[in-house]
Parts: structure tokens; C-alpha cells; sequence
């Protein structure tokens, strides 16, 4: 830890944005290109092992190589660009980008 949490720049900009919206929820400011793998970064340069992934929403971590290298290339930019509900309006190639990824290698994985 590099200052006390929440740090000076964060507490900065939770102060301006409550004067837009409601910040009682909010314990710091992210610096989400220097956060990697299970390590997250505010923006006073504090590093904190994040046990909890984003709400599990990030279980291969920040800044995973292969994830960016995905959405570095241009074919899944609309995919990004537009963050579909897959629940009920997945995209066209869904099925087959299912069956390239997860559905090649879960059952020598899962069971």
C-alpha cells in the first residue's frame, strides 16, 4: 500500500462524482491498465489482491493475454462495442463461438 485506502485521488474523485450521482457504494477509483491477474490498482498506485474477481465477474483476472488479444481483433469488435445479453438476444455466430472456445475443451475439464 503506497497510501491509506481509499487514497487521496480516489477520495478526489468521489468527491466530483457525487455531485453528479450517488456515491455511497463506490471504495476507490480503478487503474484498470496496470491491474493484472488477480491484482487490482487504484489510482493512487495501491495493489490489492482482489479475492473476489469483480463480483466473480473476472475469474481469469485482469488483463488476461488472451482475453485482450480477443478483443484486440476487429472480428469481435461488435460483440464489445455492443455487450449483447446472451440470455435472450445472443449474437448470430454465438453457437459457433461456443463450440470453438468453451464447449472444445469443457468435458476433459469439467468431468
Amino acid at each position: 500500500m503506497k497510501t491509506s485506502f481509499p487514497g487521496p485521488k480516489s477520495l478526489e474523485l468521489i468527491a466530483a462524482m457525487d455531485q453528479i450521482q450517488e456515491t455511497r457504494t463506490v471504495h476507490m477509483f480503478v487503474d484498470y491498465e496496470k491491474s493484472r491477474g488477480n491484482y487490482i490498482v487504484d489510482v493512487d498506485g495501491n495493489r490489492l489482491l482482489d479475492v473476489c474477481g469483480q463480483i466473480a465477474s473476472n475469474p481469469l483476472g485482469y488483463n488476461h493475454p488472451d482475453i485482450v488479444a480477443t478483443l484486440a481483433d476487429s472480428a469481435h469488435l461488435h460483440l464489445l462495442a455492443n455487450r449483447p445479453a446472451l440470455g435472450c438476444a445472443p449474437p448470430a455466430e454465438f453457437v459457433n463461438l461456443l463450440k470453438s472456445s468453451l464447449l472444445s475443451v469443457w468435458k476433459q475439464h469439467c468431468f
